[in-house]
């Protein structure tokens, strides 16, 4: 056989060579990756089950505590279950953001959880440990209307219903139950308004009358249907 002829297929063994022993290499670095992974996934499955372990422990341990003596109050029960430092102070991050709107998922969204479905999840178990429950019961008994909601709240609350129309599907309820909010917190002074025209911004009508908030959805409606026919400037 020729020199030249030798020497190319030489080449082409080592050409053949070399692919096959990347191809090999690749089939066990991806091999290895697989094995890797389920390592890994059987490691957070793992701590999963010790940390749901050690939570069924704690709130057991809770409601024993509480069952035994029903007066106890939070701090006390923190300190016979032997709550650590992290824990109360998680329960209390979430209570003190759970007050704000009563909606748990929000409040561990506010919390830092990134994933809504996990949020969800977190809200459903740190609601109903007991040391929650208890301490939330601790300040709803301390609580006064005035520290619950503002006057300004109610009324932003109700200006913010007015504007949602039709997409509101339970806009009629909620106004309701706003309705009895004010009467709670004692609102309907006269209101006066400044007379002028606002491009864009809703007229609020004048409230008059013993109790003005009755009206306020009818009103708000007539003033937005006023302003849609209407060409306003300042």
């Amino acid at each position: 056989m020729p020199p030249a002829k030798r020497q190319t297929g030489t080449k082409r063994a080592r050409k053949v060579a070399t692919k096959k022993v990347a191809k090999k290499r690749a089939r066990n670095e991806k091999a290895l990756a697989v094995v890797n992974r389920k390592k890994e996934l059987a490691k957070k499955r793992a701590e999963k089950r010790a940390k749901d372990k050690a939570l069924r422990t704690q709130e057991n341990s809770l409601t024993t505590a509480l069952r035994e003596n029903p007066s106890i109050n939070s701090q006390e029960l923190a300190f016979k279950c032997e709550l650590q430092p992290e824990d109360v102070i998680r329960y209390r991050h979430f209570i003190h953001e759970y007050l704000k709107d009563f909606n748990p998922a929000m409040a561990c969204m506010r919390m830092g959880y990134q994933d809504l479905q996990a949020a969800k999840g977190a809200a459903k178990i740190l609601l109903l440990n007991p040391y929650t429950q208890l301490r939330l019961s601790e300040l709803m008994s301390e609580m006064e209307a005035e520290s619950l909601i503002s006057g300004g709240q109610v009324l932003m609350k109700l200006w913010q219903e007015s504007n949602l129309g039709n997409c509101g599907d339970n806009a009629s309820n909620r106004i309701s139950a706003l309705k009895e909010l004010a009467k709670i917190k004692q609102l309907g002074a006269p209101v006066t308004t400044i007379q002028g025209n606002v491009s864009g911004v809703m007229l609020v009508p004048v409230i008059e009358g013993a109790d003005p908030l009755l009206s306020w959805e009818d009103r708000a409606k007539a003033s937005q249907a006023a302003l849609k026919s209407t060409a306003i400037d300042v």
